[in-house]
């Protein structure tokens, strides 16, 4: 499954996947890639946190944002600790975290 979802990432957003690969920041422009953004090497994990917090709250459409908070919850769950991920998830409004 991780083969195919790498696979569309890449065959779809080969710029900014690349860019994310080579641990570079994403742009947060494109809303598929938003929840990979808090695993983007950066030296203010929060700051991106709460970006990528505000970038969900514009989508107009409501699964997208609660589908895209949800998976950028588990994200960055992967490598922040729970309790300071909940804590700048709810500083960021991104409910769930």
């Amino acid at each position: 499954m991780f083969d195919n979802v790498c696979k569309f990432l890449a065959e779809t957003f080969p710029a900014d996947f690349a860019t994310w690969l080579l641990g570079q920041p994403i742009q947060l422009t494109t809303p598929g890639l938003l929840p990979f953004a808090v695993l983007s090497q950066t030296d203010d994990p929060p700051q991106v946190l709460q970006q990528v917090a505000q970038a969900i709250e514009q989508i107009n459409d409501p699964r997208a944002q609660s589908n895209l908070t949800a998976s950028t919850s588990i994200l960055a769950g992967l490598v922040r600790d729970s309790s300071t991920v909940a804590q700048e998830g709810s500083d960021a409004r991104i409910n769930g975290l």
